[in-house]
């Protein structure tokens, strides 16, 4: 996993403070896989929305995303955090 500095930059306007995601993968258990830090949808259909979407994982069930996002799931031992940008 690598952070990008271009990225974080860009995000910036959206995105006032960047939450603290880790880097180690845990096993969500309930499809075998493993998950964890953040990722970026540029385009293409993705939960249900065609919008640009950030999304990152926290330890535990309903944590605090720690901002106003679209959309938040628990996968296995994790807190999902999807945010959806303009477009």
């Amino acid at each position: 996993m690598t952070v990008s500095s271009t990225l974080d930059a860009s995000l910036s306007e959206f995105v006032k403070s960047k939450p603290d995601a880790g880097t180690n993968l845990i096993n969500i258990v309930i499809v075998n896989e493993y998950r964890g830090g953040a990722f970026y949808y540029a385009t293409g259909v993705a939960y249900s929305t065609n919008a640009p979407l950030v999304g990152y994982y926290l330890e535990g069930n309903n944590a605090n995303c720690s901002m106003n996002v679209s959309q938040q799931t628990n996968e296995g031992p994790l807190t999902q955090c999807l945010i959806a940008l303009p477009q």
